[in-house]
């Protein structure tokens, strides 16, 4: 499975703060997060990656094939 992704840092903003992450889980799970910078907040763009690595982390780690839509 591919992964593609696009974001965009807007007319305003010198740098994008959104991060993004993708994986698939298994043969027939995929799981995809996308955390908004907070245009404009100091360290936005760090907050956000930091978001994303934080779930995508418990979300990976934490992932069993027998884990139904219901229970997640």
């Amino acid at each position: 499975m591919k992964f593609t992704f696009e974001t965009d840092k807007g007319i305003t903003r010198s740098i994008n703060e959104d991060s993004v992450f993708a994986c698939s889980l298994d043969a027939f799970s995929v799981f995809a997060i996308v955390c908004d910078g907070m245009g404009g907040a100091r360290a936005g763009e760090v907050a956000s990656a930091l978001a994303v690595k934080t779930v995508a982390q418990r979300v990976t780690a934490g992932w069993r094939e027998c884990i139904t839509e219901d229970s997640i």
